[in-house]
C-alpha cells in the first residue's frame, strides 16, 4: 500500500489555516502576497495560489484578483463526510457580490412563533415555531452593507442544532441542513423590490435608516425537491449600495 504525502500545497494551506487557528491571522487581517509567501516558503507562486484556493475553498479566507486576501470571521463547521454527498456545486442559489473587506455577524438566533405575515410562505395557517437567524453585513469600516432574517421549520432544531448558535455557518445554513437532514435544496424563488422601511424597520435599524427612507429588499424562498420550504430570506440593503445578483435556476427543472 502506498502512503499518500501532502503535496507542497497543501501543506502550505495546513500552515496558514494553523496561523488562524492560533490566532497569528485574525479576522479581517490581510494575508502576504504570492510573491512573498512563495519567498518565504521557498515554492513557486503557482504553489502559493493553490493553496490560498484550499483556504477560499474552506471559507476561512476571502480572495479576489488584484487585491489583498483577508480571513474571514470563523464559522461554525460540520462534518466533512455529511457535507461531501450534498452537490452544492449544482444548488439554486443567489449571490452577491459586495466590497472586499466585509464581515457578517450572526447577531440572533433564536427559537420564535412564525409572524403570521410569513404564514403563505410557510404553507401553513398556523403560527408554528419557526428558527429566525439575523445577520449584518459591514464593511471594513463597519459601515453597515446588509441586514438579513432567515426564517426556517423549527422542527429541523433537533437534527440541526447550530442553526440556534451565533455562528456563521461554513457553506451556509441550507448546505448544513441538508447534511443534517438529506433535504437538498433545489429550488429558489427571489423577488426583489424597493421598500419603505416602515415595512422592516429591525432592519432598517441595523442599517442605521430613517423612518422616511427606502431600501432595496431581495427576498429568497428554498424548497427542496419534494417543494417543503426549507428557508425564507430576506435581506435589505440601504438605498446608494451598489448590489450585483446572480440567480441560478433550479438545476432539476424541465
Amino acid at each position: 500500500m502506498s502512503v499518500q504525502r501532502a503535496s507542497p500545497a497543501e501543506q502550505i494551506a495546513n500552515e496558514l489555516r494553523a496561523r488562524i487557528d492560533d490566532g497569528r491571522y485574525k479576522p479581517g487581517d490581510t494575508i502576504p502576497g504570492d510573491a512573498t509567501l512563495a519567498a518565504e516558503f521557498g515554492v513557486s507562486k503557482p504553489t502559493v495560489t493553490k493553496a490560498r484556493a484550499m483556504l477560499v475553498a474552506l471559507g476561512l479566507i476571502k480572495s479576489r484578483p488584484g487585491t489583498p486576501s483577508f480571513i474571514t470571521e470563523p464559522a461554525v463547521t460540520f462534518s466533512d463526510l455529511d457535507a461531501s454527498k450534498i452537490p452544492t456545486s449544482s444548488w439554486p442559489r443567489v449571490t452577491r457580490t459586495l466590497p472586499l473587506g466585509e464581515q457578517t455577524r450572526v447577531v440572533e438566533a433564536d427559537l420564535r412563533r412564525l409572524p403570521a405575515d410569513l404564514a403563505d410562505a410557510f404553507g401553513t395557517d398556523r403560527q408554528d415555531d419557526v428558527v429566525v437567524r439575523r445577520t449584518v453585513t459591514v464593511d471594513p469600516d463597519d459601515t453597515p452593507l446588509m441586514s438579513s432574517v432567515s426564517y426556517f421549520p423549527g422542527e429541523l432544531v433537533d437534527t440541526c442544532p447550530l442553526l440556534l448558535k451565533t455562528k456563521l455557518l461554513l457553506g451556509g445554513a441550507p448546505m448544513y441542513i441538508g447534511s443534517q437532514t438529506g433535504r437538498i435544496p433545489a429550488s429558489t424563488k427571489t423577488t426583489v423590490a424597493c421598500s419603505p422601511t416602515r415595512d422592516h424597520r429591525t432592519a432598517a435599524d441595523d442599517l442605521g435608516l430613517g423612518s422616511r427612507a427606502y431600501l432595496l429588499s431581495v427576498t429568497t424562498t428554498t424548497s427542496d425537491r419534494d417543494g417543503q420550504l426549507i428557508a425564507h430570506e430576506i435581506t435589505c440593503h440601504p438605498p446608494g449600495t451598489p448590489v450585483d445578483l446572480d440567480v441560478v435556476a433550479d438545476p432539476w427543472a424541465g
